[in-house]
C-alpha cells in the first residue's frame, strides 16, 4: 500500500464489495473517452464485470483512495500478458518477467491516477508495459510523459489492435 500524507491518497487491493464504485468508474470512463475521440476501445461495455472479478480474484485489481473515497483503478497482471507474445513493427526491450498495467480509469477527483499506477508498479522493480488505443490520446500523452517506450503493435484476443509500450 502507498500513503502519501500530503494528499492522503492510498493504494490497496480490490475488493469484491468495491465493484460497484469500479463499474461507476468504468462507465465514467467510457464517456471521457468517447467524449475525446475513443468511443471503440472500450465500447459500450467494457470491461465487463466479470473480468474485473476475475482480477479482484487474481489479486490483480486495485483502487486509488482519497479520504477513503475510491478514485481510481487499474489492474497490474503479474504474469505474462498473452496479446504481447506477437509484436509487429518492433520488440520488446526486456524478455525476462514484467508487470502489465490495464484498465486504468479515474473517477475524475484526482489527477495524475495513471502516473500514481505507474509509481506503485515501478516498486516491484520489474519492467512495466502497456497498450492502448491509437485513438486513446490521453493515454498516449500519459504514457509518454511517464517514459514509456513504443515497443511496435499488438492483437488482442478480440482482433483488435493496439498501440504497446514499454518502461524499464
Amino acid at each position: 500500500m502507498t500513503d502519501s500524507a500530503a494528499n492522503n491518497v492510498k493504494i490497496r487491493r480490490t475488493q469484491l464489495q468495491d465493484l460497484p464504485d469500479l463499474l461507476r468508474i468504468f462507465e465514467r470512463a467510457r464517456d471521457f473517452m468517447a467524449a475525446n475521440g475513443n468511443p471503440t476501445q472500450w465500447g459500450k461495455q467494457n470491461p465487463p464485470p466479470e473480468l474485473i472479478k476475475q482480477d479482484i480474484a487474481k489479486g490483480w485489481s486495485h483502487v486509488i483512495e482519497k479520504d477513503g473515497q475510491i478514485v481510481g483503478t487499474f489492474c497490474l497482471m503479474d504474469e505474462a500478458e498473452p496479446s504481447y507474445s506477437t509484436l509487429r513493427g518492433g520488440q520488446w526491450h526486456h524478455t525476462g518477467p514484467y508487470l502489465t498495467l490495464h484498465r486504468v480509469a479515474s473517477a475524475g477527483i484526482i489527477r495524475a491516477v495513471f502516473s500514481r499506477a505507474v509509481a506503485f508498479a515501478a516498486t516491484f522493480g520489474k519492467p512495466i508495459r502497456v497498450d492502448t488505443h491509437a485513438d486513446n490520446h490521453v493515454m498516449l500523452h500519459a504514457i509518454q510523459r511517464e517514459g514509456f517506450t513504443f515497443r511496435g503493435e499488438i492483437t488482442l484476443a478480440n482482433g483488435t489492435n493496439r498501440l504497446a509500450f514499454e518502461k524499464p
